[in-house]
Parts: C-alpha cells; structure tokens; sequence
C-alpha cells in the first residue's frame, strides 16, 4: 500500500504513455506524474506548467521514487501553546436524560496564561501525562457563553 497515516495516495489516471492530456490533467489536479519503461513524447510540455513527471526503467527505483514522494508531502505537525488554564474542580451531570446525552464532565478552569477559545485543540495533562486530547463543546466565563 502507498498511504500513510498523513498522505493519502489517489491515482488519478492510468494509461499507456504520457500525453500533453496527461499534463493538463496533472496540472489541474496538482499531481505528478509517474512512467514506467517509456519515453516522452516530444509534443509533451510539462516543463511551461510546472509538473514534476518522473520516469524510470527499474520498478525497484520507481517504487523507492514513490516513497521518497510519500515522506516530502508528509507534514511536520508543530504544536504551538496558545494558552494554559489550571483546573480548579471538575462537575458531574449525571442523571441527564437520553435526549440529551450521555453523563457530562465539566472541568472549571482558570486560565493563566494566554488564551483559551472553543475551536482550539485541547491537551490536558496529569503529571505530565496527556489524559485527554480534543476539543470542547462549549466555553463559559462565569455565567456567560
């Protein structure tokens, strides 16, 4: 299999030789292009739209062509602290009824540094162990959304 965790591969035509059709349909889709055991035709222009086509006569080389691809798309994730909030205590709502949901924990925090907004990916950590990473489902200052 050609995927990662982080890049997803989709082939998106397969045929024999490379055409300038080829080329326009890389360049729309920003794919490269990938031979085996061919040659290019001289009407081909990849050059003028910037489209990387790679040929090879080895299938071991293609493949490790392929793979070298597959690690450069892949991205660096980079975590980056916008703020730290200290929990101060944390509520139970049990009891709550099936239209509303399962049992709910409310963490009430005080933010110390930075800042803290609903879209933002949440860590928590307990003694330097991550026991909770997502978002949440609502933000309150005091009695206000």
């Amino acid at each position: 299999s050609l995927n990662s965790p982080q890049v997803f591969v989709n082939i998106v035509h397969t045929g024999l030789g490379i055409s300038q059709s080829d080329v326009d349909l890389a360049q729309a889709c920003g794919a490269c292009i990938v031979g085996f055991n061919i040659r290019n035709h001289k009407s081909v222009s990849a050059k003028s739209s910037h489209i990387k086509i790679r040929q090879h006569r080895v299938i071991y080389h293609l493949l490790e062509d392929i793979g070298d691809l597959i690690v450069n798309k892949t991205s660096i994730n980079e975590t980056m602290v916008a703020g730290e909030a200290q929990v101060l205590s944390i509520f139970e709502l049990t009891g709550r009824s099936k239209a509303k949901g399962a049992d709910v924990k409310i963490a009430g925090c005080r933010v110390t540094d930075g800042r803290v907004t609903k879209s933002s990916t949440m860590r928590l950590l307990r003694s330097g162990e991550v026991v909770f990473e997502g978002s949440c489902v609502s933000i309150k200052r005091e009695k206000q959304d």
